[in-house]
């Protein structure tokens, strides 16, 4: 049997763009601090802007479930960034219990593979509440 590892190394990609997508509309919506200046808008950057911020929110949840779908790892930072997401998005929308529950995930995802700075900003981000 050949592996085709173009192909798997595509999809592995196409996976990683979702949490990065993600990632992008939570930086939008304010839940993610970005780093760098801010930027200077024109009139056309900041209708973008608007309409991206209206659907953000479901587009990011969208892509983080999506990327937990189709990946078949189960440990990994990537794993742990998504439910870091979608706990950020599930206590921007005052869901606690779902927050605390995808909080906890990244976090021991995160403590797994000797992410010990993301992991602490975890909990940070879960004490924030």
């Amino acid at each position: 049997m050949e592996v085709d590892f173009r192909k798997s190394a595509t999809n592995e990609l196409q996976r990683v763009m979702l949490v990065y997508q993600g990632e992008i509309l939570l930086s939008v919506l304010g839940l993610r601090p970005t780093t760098g200046p801010r930027p200077k808008l024109g009139w056309r950057d900041i209708l973008a802007f608007i309409r991206l911020r209206v659907f953000a929110r479901r587009q990011a949840a969208q892509l983080f479930k999506r990327y937990l779908e189709q990946t078949p790892a189960e440990v990994g930072p990537l794993l742990a960034r998504a439910h870091f997401g979608l706990g950020l998005l599930a206590r921007s929308r005052g869901r606690k219990s779902d927050a605390k529950g995808h909080f906890d995930k990244a976090h021991d995802l995160y403590t797994h593979v000797g992410y010990d700075k993301a992991a602490a900003g975890v909990r940070a981000a879960q004490d924030a509440d």
